[in-house]
């Protein structure tokens, strides 16, 4: 019995993925690719006129949902790129003032203790 709950708590602390895995995987509808075959007659509607049109090859017909939807992930992960190097270059920049002020405050520390000797010039009458 007990090497059953041994089993058990190792499966899960170690997340095997053969247990979680789904069995098979379902595509929408909308996510489905379908193939026109060369030379079939189809009618669409282009501008809210009805048209048909015969393709010299075979063709690849997919979902405007998808092709909106992949859009959307690759403008969502083109701006997370630019949010990040603008948060790159705002932490460079403030790294970059703080490091000033700190040399500045050295510089202004050392001139302080370290005083260079005046010359003395005599002048003779």
């Amino acid at each position: 019995m007990n090497y059953k709950i041994f089993f058990l708590s190792c499966v899960l602390l170690c997340g095997c993925t053969t247990l979680m895995a789904p069995k098979k995987v379902v595509l929408l509808p909308e996510e489905r690719i379908y193939t026109l075959p060369a030379g079939q007659e189809i009618s669409v509607l282009l501008d809210g006129k009805p048209l048909k049109m015969t393709f010299p090859e075979d063709m690849k017909i997919v979902s405007s949902t998808t092709l909106v939807r992949q859009e959307s992930r690759l403008n969502d992960a083109l701006f997370k790129k630019i949010k990040s190097d603008s948060d790159k270059k705002k932490l460079l920049g403030i790294l970059g003032s703080l490091s000033g002020a700190l040399m500045f405050g050295l510089a202004l520390a050392l001139k302080s203790k370290i005083r260079l000797p005046k010359k003395v010039t005599i002048s003779g009458d």
